[in-house]
Order: C-alpha cells, then structure tokens, then sequence
C-alpha cells in the first residue's frame, strides 16, 4: 500500500536526517479501510446486516475523509519542502526509484489485486441485494395489483359481479368512483323495482313471478296502519309527537323511508334505468302520492301495479 511505503521510503528517511520529526504517518488510515471493507463482504449475509453494514463504513469513511484531506495538504505544505531541504536531487532520484520499484513488486500487486477482487465481490453482492429488492418490490407491486385489481376488470365482467347485488349494495357501490357509478345504473340491474318491500328492509329484486302470492293479512294490515298514520301525521305537521303512541312512531318511521326511497328511485334511478324497467311494483304502498304514480307510468316500456 502507498502509505505503508511512504512511511518506510520518506518519512523515515527523514526522521533520519531531522529530529523534529517524531511519530507522524504512523496510522494507516488506507488500510485500515480495506479490512473493514474485506471484513463487511465476508460478514454481511442478509440485506439487514448490509443496511447496518453500509451505515458503518459510511461513517467510516466520512471520518477518513475529515483526517485524510488534512493529511495531503501537509504532506503538500511540510514534508515536500523538508525535502528540498534535506535531501539532494540525485537522492530524491534514488527514492523515487524505491518507491516505484516497491509500488510495482509483488507483494503490491497482490494487493492491487486483493484490491479488484474485493471490488468485484462487492459488486457482485450489491447485484445480489439488488436484485432481491427488486424481486421484493415486485412481489409487493404483484400484491398491491391483485388486492386493487377489481378496478381494473372490464366492465362487462363488473356488471356481471353487480348482478348478484342488491339494490342497496348497488347504490353502496356507485358512491366507489365515477365508473362505477355509471356501472351501477345500467338498465339490466334495475328490471324489477319492489320500493314497498325495500324500505322494510327486503331487497329482492329478482323476476315478480316470486312475489306474485298475495301477501298474508297481517302484512297488508301492518302497511294500512302505516299508511294511516303517515297520512294522519302528513295533515297536522303541528301534532305533538309526545302523544303518539310507539307503534305509529314506527308506522311513521317506516312511511317516511319509504317516501324518501320513492323520491331517490324516482328522481335519481329511472332517469338512467326507466326504459329497462319490467316491473314496479307499489302496491300497499303507505307514502306513494298520485305525483309519483303519475311520473312512475310516464316511464317507456314499464309496468306498474
């Protein structure tokens, strides 16, 4: 190494020929980094300990920095004028002689090699760590792809998944993004309309040949009860509602869904689906006004009852 043969070729000579020379280059800065580099290739087995690894001679080397550049401006500064002063030109000839000689004998060489294939690990491991993290991201991207993926399917294979929703799951689902909004009001999900039954919580909204038994006298006695009330609270908004009793608070309640569910539908579905609709169904309806009726059979190619 270039220090170790300055410190046997130079500055030795010159604490032969000065006394005021005492105890300088005796650290080896230069080789003290190639262990610790040698040292790390041959420790570091995974990338957590080449993250620890890296931050060491980093810091390392930032130190060598801070002490090596003081080193070259005083060999620039002192030791070349000292010399001038206490050497000969032909001397000076002898020692560079030397110290070319010792930079190309074996033992330097060696090291020079030592040197490359040091490097060539080091690169080769960095092609390693690289790799890995590559092959990291990419399984992550893989991941993150397949957990977002949905959002990239076609749209006739979206549509074919929002057949299996209901209608509350549909309207959920247009609130995701301005796709699958659109998505949401195609006609062929919205043939068969049962507001009455959706605002008492049953989503059905498959072919009407499932609702066509009539629907036991309790139902229909429950949803006359509804009706009254609503009609009975609708006339006199002034009523004190501390005198109705629970049931016509539900009753209430319940007719209230309902008109606010035949507004919605009215006002926000069938502008987009009226001319898919089969069948709407309103019968025993306690909210439904004869406005709604009326802009209900306005729509094309449906039928009411």
């Amino acid at each position: 190494m270039h220090e170790q043969i300055e410190n046997e070729y130079i500055i030795g000579l010159l604490q032969q020929r000065s006394q005021t020379i005492y105890n300088v280059h005796s650290d080896n800065k230069l080789s003290e980094m190639l262990s610790l580099f040698e040292k790390g290739l041959k420790n570091v087995k995974n990338e957590y300990e080449q993250l620890n690894y890296e931050k060491q001679l980093k810091e390392r080397l930032e130190a060598f920095t801070r002490d090596f550049l003081p080193h070259m401006k005083e060999e620039e500064e002192v030791f070349q004028p000292m010399l001038m002063e206490y050497f000969t030109y032909e001397e000076l000839k002898d020692i560079k002689k030397k110290v070319i000689a010792q930079h190309c004998s074996q033992k330097d060489t060696a090291e020079l090699l030592r040197g490359l294939s040091l490097w060539n690990q080091a690169e080769e491991r960095q092609k390693f760590f690289k790799y890995s993290v590559d092959e990291k991201s990419d399984k992550e991207a893989e991941v993150s792809d397949r957990s977002t993926g949905i959002t990239h399917l076609p749209p006739e294979v979206m549509l074919s998944i929002f057949s299996y929703l209901n209608p509350q799951e549909l309207c959920r689902c247009s609130q995701v993004s301005p796709k699958w909004s659109q998505l949401a009001k195609t006609g062929s999900l919205w043939k068969h309309l049962y507001p009455v039954h959706w605002a008492r919580g049953d989503w059905y909204s498959g072919p009407a040949t499932e609702l066509d038994t009539e629907p036991d006298e309790e139902w229909v006695k429950s949803r006359k009860d509804e009706s009254r009330a609503f009609q009975e609270w609708d006339e006199d908004a002034d009523i004190d509602e501390s005198e109705e009793s629970a049931g016509e608070s539900i009753a209430i309640s319940i007719a209230q869904t309902e008109k606010r569910l035949l507004h919605g539908l009215i006002h926000n579905v069938l502008p987009y689906v009226g001319t898919s609709v089969k069948t709407l169904v309103l019968a025993y309806s306690s909210a439904v006004s004869s406005k709604m009726l009326v802009l209900a059979w306005m729509l094309p190619e449906s039928s009411a009852s």
